[in-house]
Protein backbone atom coordinates (compact mmCIF):
# COMPACT_ATOMS: atom_id res chain seq x y z
CA UNK A 1 0.00 0.00 0.00
CA UNK A 2 1.48 3.62 -1.25
CA UNK A 3 1.81 5.92 1.50
CA UNK A 4 -0.20 9.00 0.09
CA UNK A 5 1.45 11.61 2.59
CA UNK A 6 4.78 9.94 1.48
CA UNK A 7 4.71 10.31 -2.27
CA UNK A 8 3.24 13.93 -1.77
CA UNK A 9 5.81 14.76 0.21
CA UNK A 10 8.56 13.98 -2.02
CA UNK A 11 6.60 15.52 -5.00
CA UNK A 12 6.87 19.07 -3.17
CA UNK A 13 10.69 17.97 -2.50
CA UNK A 14 10.93 17.93 -6.33
CA UNK A 15 8.87 20.71 -6.89
CA UNK A 16 10.73 22.64 -4.40
CA UNK A 17 14.33 21.88 -4.58
CA UNK A 18 14.73 20.47 -7.98
CA UNK A 19 15.89 24.21 -9.31
CA UNK A 20 16.85 25.77 -12.11
CA UNK A 21 14.87 26.08 -15.59
CA UNK A 22 13.75 22.79 -15.30
CA UNK A 23 11.82 23.59 -12.35
CA UNK A 24 10.19 27.13 -13.92
CA UNK A 25 9.36 25.41 -16.96
CA UNK A 26 7.52 22.69 -15.54
CA UNK A 27 6.10 24.77 -13.11
CA UNK A 28 4.86 27.10 -15.72
CA UNK A 29 3.56 24.27 -18.15
CA UNK A 30 1.33 22.71 -15.33
CA UNK A 31 -0.26 26.12 -14.79
CA UNK A 32 -0.60 26.66 -18.88
CA UNK A 33 -2.27 23.21 -18.87
CA UNK A 34 -4.11 23.21 -16.08
CA UNK A 35 -5.68 26.74 -16.69
CA UNK A 36 -7.03 25.75 -20.59
CA UNK A 37 -8.53 22.64 -19.18
CA UNK A 38 -10.40 23.86 -16.20
CA UNK A 39 -11.16 27.16 -18.28
CA UNK A 40 -12.72 24.64 -20.84
CA UNK A 41 -14.84 23.34 -18.21
CA UNK A 42 -16.03 26.64 -17.11
CA UNK A 43 -16.79 27.61 -20.14
CA UNK A 44 -18.80 24.32 -20.90
CA UNK A 45 -20.64 25.02 -18.07
CA UNK A 46 -21.44 29.19 -18.69
CA UNK A 47 -22.25 28.43 -22.67
CA UNK A 48 -24.77 25.80 -21.17
CA UNK A 49 -26.33 28.37 -19.02
CA UNK A 50 -26.26 31.26 -21.43
CA UNK A 51 -28.26 28.86 -24.67
CA UNK A 52 -30.98 28.19 -21.90
CA UNK A 53 -32.00 31.89 -21.24
CA UNK A 54 -34.58 32.61 -23.90
CA UNK A 55 -37.46 35.49 -24.74
CA UNK A 56 -40.80 33.94 -24.79
CA UNK A 57 -43.28 36.44 -25.63
CA UNK A 58 -40.99 39.47 -24.50
CA UNK A 59 -40.47 37.64 -21.36
CA UNK A 60 -36.93 36.46 -20.31
CA UNK A 61 -37.03 32.89 -18.85
CA UNK A 62 -33.68 31.57 -17.22
CA UNK A 63 -34.12 27.36 -17.32
CA UNK A 64 -31.08 26.42 -15.24
CA UNK A 65 -29.97 22.89 -16.50
CA UNK A 66 -28.69 20.43 -13.79
CA UNK A 67 -26.03 19.48 -16.57
CA UNK A 68 -24.30 22.86 -16.42
CA UNK A 69 -23.09 22.56 -12.98
CA UNK A 70 -22.15 18.73 -13.36
CA UNK A 71 -19.20 19.34 -14.92
CA UNK A 72 -17.92 22.07 -12.22
CA UNK A 73 -19.24 19.20 -9.61
CA UNK A 74 -16.29 17.03 -10.32
CA UNK A 75 -14.33 19.03 -8.19
CA UNK A 76 -15.73 18.80 -4.91
CA UNK A 77 -13.26 20.84 -3.24
CA UNK A 78 -14.06 23.88 -4.77
CA UNK A 79 -16.85 26.44 -4.60
CA UNK A 80 -18.68 27.52 -7.94
CA UNK A 81 -20.91 31.05 -8.19
CA UNK A 82 -22.60 32.23 -10.78
CA UNK A 83 -25.29 35.37 -11.77
CA UNK A 84 -27.50 36.04 -14.87
CA UNK A 85 -27.80 39.76 -15.88
CA UNK A 86 -30.42 40.79 -18.90
CA UNK A 87 -29.97 44.51 -19.64
CA UNK A 88 -28.34 45.48 -16.76
CA UNK A 89 -31.16 43.54 -14.18
CA UNK A 90 -29.88 41.09 -11.78
CA UNK A 91 -31.93 37.84 -12.30
CA UNK A 92 -30.59 35.04 -10.69
CA UNK A 93 -27.56 33.97 -8.65
CA UNK A 94 -25.62 35.81 -6.42
CA UNK A 95 -26.31 39.48 -7.05
CA UNK A 96 -22.66 40.49 -6.28
CA UNK A 97 -21.10 38.62 -8.14
CA UNK A 98 -20.63 41.05 -11.19
CA UNK A 99 -19.73 43.66 -8.46
CA UNK A 100 -16.42 41.51 -8.21
CA UNK A 101 -15.69 41.31 -11.76
CA UNK A 102 -13.06 44.35 -12.13
CA UNK A 103 -10.29 42.69 -13.79
CA UNK A 104 -6.88 45.22 -14.23
CA UNK A 105 -6.33 42.98 -17.42
CA UNK A 106 -8.74 41.02 -18.99
CA UNK A 107 -8.07 37.79 -21.13
CA UNK A 108 -10.50 37.81 -24.10
CA UNK A 109 -10.99 34.57 -25.99
CA UNK A 110 -13.52 33.90 -28.63
CA UNK A 111 -15.10 30.22 -28.46
CA UNK A 112 -17.51 29.87 -31.44
CA UNK A 113 -19.79 32.67 -31.72
CA UNK A 114 -19.46 33.68 -28.01
CA UNK A 115 -16.76 35.84 -26.79
CA UNK A 116 -15.35 35.18 -23.28
CA UNK A 117 -13.81 36.98 -20.68
CA UNK A 118 -11.56 35.62 -17.97
CA UNK A 119 -10.25 37.02 -14.88
CA UNK A 120 -8.72 35.80 -11.81
CA UNK A 121 -10.51 37.42 -8.89
CA UNK A 122 -11.37 37.44 -5.21
CA UNK A 123 -15.16 36.42 -4.23
CA UNK A 124 -16.30 35.58 -0.57
CA UNK A 125 -12.89 35.82 0.64
CA UNK A 126 -11.61 33.42 -1.82
CA UNK A 127 -9.82 33.19 -5.02
CA UNK A 128 -11.95 32.55 -7.84
CA UNK A 129 -11.38 32.08 -11.73
CA UNK A 130 -14.16 33.76 -13.89
CA UNK A 131 -15.85 33.41 -17.21
CA UNK A 132 -17.79 36.41 -18.39
CA UNK A 133 -20.03 35.18 -21.09
CA UNK A 134 -22.56 37.64 -23.32
CA UNK A 135 -25.48 36.99 -25.56
CA UNK A 136 -28.34 39.16 -27.32
CA UNK A 137 -31.71 37.77 -27.20
CA UNK A 138 -33.87 38.86 -30.21
CA UNK A 139 -38.05 38.34 -30.79
CA UNK A 140 -39.40 40.68 -33.02
CA UNK A 141 -37.74 44.44 -32.67
CA UNK A 142 -36.88 43.50 -29.34
CA UNK A 143 -33.54 42.89 -27.98
CA UNK A 144 -32.55 42.26 -24.32
CA UNK A 145 -28.79 41.69 -23.83
CA UNK A 146 -27.64 38.59 -21.51
CA UNK A 147 -24.96 38.17 -19.42
CA UNK A 148 -23.86 35.08 -17.23
CA UNK A 149 -21.10 35.48 -14.76
CA UNK A 150 -19.42 32.07 -13.27
CA UNK A 151 -16.98 31.81 -10.86
CA UNK A 152 -14.93 28.50 -9.62
CA UNK A 153 -12.65 28.13 -7.02
CA UNK A 154 -8.91 27.05 -7.63
CA UNK A 155 -7.88 24.35 -4.94
CA UNK A 156 -8.23 21.36 -7.72
CA UNK A 157 -7.11 23.70 -10.65
CA UNK A 158 -3.91 24.24 -8.45
CA UNK A 159 -4.07 20.60 -7.59
CA UNK A 160 -3.94 19.45 -10.56
CA UNK A 161 -1.16 22.05 -12.14
CA UNK A 162 0.98 20.62 -9.32
CA UNK A 163 0.90 17.58 -10.10
CA UNK A 164 1.32 18.12 -13.66
CA UNK A 165 4.52 20.11 -13.08
CA UNK A 166 5.45 16.97 -10.38
CA UNK A 167 5.52 14.33 -13.43
CA UNK A 168 6.89 17.24 -15.93
CA UNK A 169 9.84 17.41 -13.17
CA UNK A 170 10.10 13.23 -13.14
CA UNK A 171 10.18 13.15 -16.68
CA UNK A 172 13.14 15.81 -17.16
CA UNK A 173 14.75 14.24 -14.32
CA UNK A 174 15.02 11.04 -16.00
CA UNK A 175 15.79 11.87 -19.32
CA UNK A 176 18.21 14.25 -17.71
CA UNK A 177 19.80 10.64 -16.14
CA UNK A 178 19.39 9.01 -18.88
CA UNK A 179 21.91 11.68 -20.93
CA UNK A 180 23.80 11.85 -18.47
CA UNK A 181 24.45 8.44 -18.55
CA UNK A 182 25.45 8.51 -22.31
CA UNK A 183 27.67 11.66 -21.78
CA UNK A 184 29.57 9.67 -19.13
CA UNK A 185 29.90 6.52 -21.44
CA UNK A 186 31.41 8.92 -24.51
CA UNK A 187 33.58 10.37 -22.07
CA UNK A 188 34.90 7.21 -20.65
CA UNK A 189 35.49 6.04 -24.59
CA UNK A 190 37.09 9.51 -25.22
CA UNK A 191 39.50 9.06 -21.95
CA UNK A 192 40.00 5.20 -22.01
CA UNK A 193 43.16 6.00 -24.65
CA UNK A 194 44.58 9.28 -22.57
CA UNK A 195 44.84 6.43 -19.42
CA UNK A 196 46.58 4.05 -21.28
CA UNK A 197 49.12 6.47 -22.54
CA UNK A 198 49.39 7.14 -19.06
CA UNK A 199 49.85 3.72 -18.33
CA UNK A 200 52.01 3.51 -21.15
CA UNK A 201 54.63 6.36 -19.48
CA UNK A 202 54.15 5.42 -15.91
CA UNK A 203 55.33 1.61 -16.75
CA UNK A 204 58.28 2.98 -18.83
CA UNK A 205 62.43 3.11 -17.45
CA UNK A 206 63.95 6.79 -16.70
CA UNK A 207 65.95 6.33 -19.02
CA UNK A 208 63.75 4.95 -22.38
CA UNK A 209 63.43 7.69 -24.56
CA UNK A 210 61.80 6.08 -27.48
CA UNK A 211 58.86 6.50 -29.26
CA UNK A 212 55.51 5.60 -27.94
CA UNK A 213 54.20 2.99 -30.22
CA UNK A 214 50.23 2.89 -29.11
CA UNK A 215 47.33 2.47 -30.68
CA UNK A 216 45.66 6.32 -30.22
CA UNK A 217 42.19 7.58 -31.55
CA UNK A 218 42.14 10.60 -33.72
CA UNK A 219 41.50 12.17 -31.08
CA UNK A 220 45.06 11.95 -29.24
CA UNK A 221 46.88 11.55 -32.09
CA UNK A 222 48.17 14.66 -32.27
CA UNK A 223 49.16 14.73 -28.45
CA UNK A 224 50.93 11.01 -29.05
CA UNK A 225 52.99 12.86 -32.17
CA UNK A 226 53.84 15.73 -29.93
CA UNK A 227 54.73 13.33 -27.18
CA UNK A 228 57.44 11.31 -29.11
CA UNK A 229 58.71 14.60 -31.31
CA UNK A 230 59.28 15.86 -27.21
CA UNK A 231 60.86 12.86 -26.37
CA UNK A 232 63.26 12.82 -29.60
CA UNK A 233 64.68 16.54 -28.70
CA UNK A 234 65.24 15.43 -25.83
CA UNK A 235 67.28 12.33 -26.57
CA UNK A 236 69.07 14.40 -28.84
CA UNK A 237 69.80 16.73 -26.26
CA UNK A 238 70.96 14.46 -23.59
CA UNK A 239 73.14 12.40 -26.86
CA UNK A 240 74.82 15.92 -27.39
CA UNK A 241 75.26 15.86 -23.53
CA UNK A 242 76.95 12.67 -23.67
CA UNK A 243 78.95 13.69 -26.59
CA UNK A 244 80.09 16.72 -24.81
CA UNK A 245 80.73 15.29 -21.68
CA UNK A 246 83.29 12.43 -23.13
CA UNK A 247 84.90 15.38 -25.51
CA UNK A 248 85.46 17.16 -22.46
CA UNK A 249 86.78 14.69 -20.46
CA UNK A 250 89.14 13.67 -23.60
CA UNK A 251 90.51 17.47 -24.10
CA UNK A 252 91.00 17.80 -20.42
CA UNK A 253 92.67 14.43 -19.25
CA UNK A 254 95.51 14.66 -21.37
CA UNK A 255 97.12 18.46 -20.44
CA UNK A 256 96.30 17.38 -16.66
CA UNK A 257 98.37 14.73 -17.30
CA UNK A 258 101.18 16.50 -19.02
CA UNK A 259 100.93 19.44 -15.92
CA UNK A 260 101.01 16.74 -13.62
CA UNK A 261 104.23 14.74 -14.88
CA UNK A 262 106.05 18.36 -15.80
CA UNK A 263 105.18 19.07 -11.86
CA UNK A 264 107.06 16.14 -10.76
CA UNK A 265 109.86 16.66 -12.63
CA UNK A 266 110.02 19.82 -11.72
CA UNK A 267 110.21 19.07 -8.45
CA UNK A 268 112.85 16.90 -8.61
CA UNK A 269 114.89 18.87 -10.97
CA UNK A 270 117.84 20.32 -8.75
CA UNK A 271 119.39 21.61 -12.24
CA UNK A 272 117.72 25.90 -12.13
CA UNK A 273 117.79 26.30 -15.79
CA UNK A 274 116.44 23.30 -16.44
CA UNK A 275 113.55 23.43 -13.56
CA UNK A 276 112.24 26.84 -14.84
CA UNK A 277 112.09 25.53 -18.59
CA UNK A 278 109.70 22.60 -16.74
CA UNK A 279 108.05 25.39 -15.23
CA UNK A 280 107.95 27.38 -17.92
CA UNK A 281 106.21 24.69 -19.88
CA UNK A 282 104.04 24.02 -16.98
CA UNK A 283 102.58 27.47 -17.18
CA UNK A 284 102.21 26.91 -21.11
CA UNK A 285 100.12 23.74 -20.27
CA UNK A 286 97.94 25.61 -18.61
CA UNK A 287 97.01 28.48 -20.55
CA UNK A 288 96.15 25.44 -23.26
CA UNK A 289 94.51 23.93 -20.96
CA UNK A 290 92.45 27.29 -20.28
CA UNK A 291 91.83 27.99 -23.62
CA UNK A 292 90.34 24.28 -23.96
CA UNK A 293 88.10 25.00 -21.03
CA UNK A 294 86.88 28.21 -22.68
CA UNK A 295 86.21 26.64 -26.23
CA UNK A 296 84.76 24.13 -24.57
CA UNK A 297 82.60 26.32 -22.42
CA UNK A 298 81.77 28.58 -24.87
CA UNK A 299 80.37 25.64 -27.45
CA UNK A 300 78.28 24.14 -24.62
CA UNK A 301 76.96 28.02 -23.81
CA UNK A 302 76.40 28.36 -27.92
CA UNK A 303 74.81 24.89 -28.51
CA UNK A 304 72.09 26.16 -25.41
CA UNK A 305 71.46 29.14 -26.55
CA UNK A 306 70.50 27.77 -30.26
CA UNK A 307 68.04 25.85 -28.52
CA UNK A 308 66.33 27.30 -26.35
CA UNK A 309 66.83 31.64 -26.74
CA UNK A 310 64.35 33.16 -29.34
CA UNK A 311 66.33 35.20 -31.77
CA UNK A 312 66.08 39.15 -31.55
CA UNK A 313 66.86 41.99 -33.84
CA UNK A 314 71.05 43.12 -33.40
CA UNK A 315 72.57 46.05 -34.34
CA UNK A 316 75.83 44.58 -36.15
CA UNK A 317 78.11 47.55 -36.78
CA UNK A 318 77.40 48.33 -32.98
CA UNK A 319 78.14 44.49 -31.84
CA UNK A 320 81.26 45.27 -33.70
CA UNK A 321 82.83 48.00 -32.26
CA UNK A 322 81.71 47.38 -29.19
CA UNK A 323 83.73 43.96 -29.21
CA UNK A 324 87.00 45.83 -31.05
CA UNK A 325 87.10 48.11 -28.22
CA UNK A 326 87.27 44.93 -25.57
CA UNK A 327 90.11 43.93 -27.71
CA UNK A 328 92.13 47.08 -27.83
CA UNK A 329 94.73 45.89 -24.65
CA UNK A 330 95.09 42.12 -26.08
CA UNK A 331 96.07 43.86 -29.51
CA UNK A 332 98.69 46.16 -27.76
CA UNK A 333 99.97 43.70 -25.66
CA UNK A 334 100.58 41.69 -29.22
CA UNK A 335 101.98 45.37 -30.33
CA UNK A 336 99.05 44.72 -33.60
CA UNK A 337 97.06 48.16 -34.13
CA UNK A 338 93.41 47.51 -34.27
CA UNK A 339 90.90 50.12 -36.09
CA UNK A 340 87.21 49.35 -37.02
CA UNK A 341 86.94 51.23 -40.94
CA UNK A 342 83.49 51.62 -41.71
CA UNK A 343 80.91 51.92 -42.55
CA UNK A 344 79.06 54.75 -40.97
CA UNK A 345 75.56 53.38 -41.57
CA UNK A 346 74.62 50.78 -39.25
CA UNK A 347 72.44 47.72 -40.48
CA UNK A 348 70.46 45.00 -38.55
CA UNK A 349 70.04 41.50 -38.67
CA UNK A 350 68.24 38.98 -36.99
CA UNK A 351 70.37 36.46 -34.54
CA UNK A 352 71.17 35.99 -31.33
CA UNK A 353 73.35 38.36 -29.65
CA UNK A 354 75.51 36.07 -27.26
CA UNK A 355 76.71 33.98 -30.31
CA UNK A 356 77.45 36.97 -32.74
CA UNK A 357 79.96 38.19 -29.81
CA UNK A 358 81.70 35.33 -29.35
CA UNK A 359 81.76 34.83 -33.05
CA UNK A 360 83.23 37.90 -33.39
CA UNK A 361 85.51 37.93 -30.60
CA UNK A 362 87.07 34.72 -31.91
CA UNK A 363 87.48 36.18 -35.34
CA UNK A 364 89.71 39.67 -34.59
CA UNK A 365 91.39 37.63 -31.27
CA UNK A 366 92.82 34.95 -34.31
CA UNK A 367 93.43 37.98 -36.26
CA UNK A 368 95.71 39.53 -33.44
CA UNK A 369 97.10 36.56 -32.63
CA UNK A 370 98.39 35.87 -35.81
CA UNK A 371 99.03 39.09 -37.53
CA UNK A 372 103.07 40.14 -37.30
CA UNK A 373 104.90 42.51 -34.87
CA UNK A 374 103.82 46.19 -35.62
CA UNK A 375 100.99 45.13 -37.79
CA UNK A 376 97.36 46.46 -38.34
CA UNK A 377 94.16 44.39 -38.07
CA UNK A 378 91.41 46.51 -40.14
CA UNK A 379 87.79 45.33 -39.18
CA UNK A 380 85.34 46.58 -41.78
CA UNK A 381 81.35 45.69 -42.71
CA UNK A 382 80.55 45.35 -45.92
CA UNK A 383 76.84 46.04 -46.92
CA UNK A 384 75.63 45.09 -50.53
CA UNK A 385 71.65 45.61 -51.59
CA UNK A 386 69.26 43.04 -50.74
CA UNK A 387 71.39 41.29 -48.61
CA UNK A 388 71.89 42.03 -44.86
CA UNK A 389 75.18 41.18 -44.41
CA UNK A 390 78.03 39.44 -47.01
CA UNK A 391 81.20 40.11 -45.50
CA UNK A 392 82.61 40.71 -41.98
CA UNK A 393 86.41 40.75 -43.11
CA UNK A 394 89.46 41.79 -40.83
CA UNK A 395 92.07 42.84 -42.56
CA UNK A 396 96.03 42.56 -41.50
CA UNK A 397 99.23 42.82 -42.37
CA UNK A 398 102.55 45.07 -42.05
CA UNK A 399 102.03 49.16 -40.61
Amino acid sequence: MVNTRTTDYWSQFIVDYSGGGDFFIANAYGKSAAQLSYDRVLFGSALQVVENIKLINNIIVVDLPVSAFQGLSLSPDDRAFYQVIADNQHLTGYEDLSSAFRPKKRIRRVDGPYEAEYFDGVYSAEKVRFIKLSRKLIEGELQVGVVVYLAQTLQSRNEMAHDISVKALQLVSVIFTIALSVCYVFIWFIVRPIRRLNTVLSERAPTDLTPIDTDAPKEISELLRTINHFMMQLQNTLDRLKHFTSETAHQVRTPLAGILAQSQNALMENDKPKRHSQITQVIDSCESLSRTVDQLLNQALLAHRFKSKALEKVWLGALIKEVSRDQVLTALQQKVELAYIGPNDDCQIVGDTVALKKMLQNIIENAIKYSPKQGVVEITLIIEKNREINDIRPRYGHS
